[in-house]
């Protein structure tokens, strides 16, 4: 008898467990964002011309202003799978809000996408945070 209840109730399992959402997609679904320390948020985006210029856009918002970022943005094309490779850096600091936009001519026939990262200092020079975001990929 046991092993019956036991059976009926994994069949019953199977059947809801694709109605009970997941902690990933609730998480998506309420707009979650990741939790930074010094950074109150990063913007990083790229948009592709049909001319091929690539228009590419960071921006990183300090929680403190005394607080300094370095800033480097790449330009980077999909050599295939999940490899990229780095065509084009640029990098600025400042405190507050650093904002990089820049734009660089591509070559059509791959995918390109922009790749940050801030490292964060405190007023004293210390090392505090470092974060890294990548664009949405654009096919050229």
């Amino acid at each position: 008898m046991k092993k019956h209840a036991l059976t009926l109730f994994l069949c019953l399992l199977v059947l809801v467990s694709p109605l009970i959402p997941t902690a990933a997609a609730t998480m998506q679904d309420e707009g979650i964002q990741p939790h930074y320390t010094r950074i109150l948020g990063i913007d990083v985006g790229l948009n592709i011309s049909s001319s091929g210029r690539a228009d590419c856009y960071s921006q990183v918002v300090l929680d403190n202003t005394s607080d300094t970022a370095e800033l480097t943005m790449e330009l980077q094309r999909s050599n295939g799978g999940n490899s990229w490779r780095t065509i084009k850096t640029w990098s600025t600091s400042g405190s507050d809000t650093v904002t990089l936009d820049k734009d660089w001519y591509v070559t059509s026939g791959y995918t390109y996408r922009v790749h940050i990262t801030v490292d964060v200092y405190t007023s004293s020079g210390s090392f505090a945070e470092t974060e890294s975001e990548d664009s949405m990929t654009f096919t050229h």
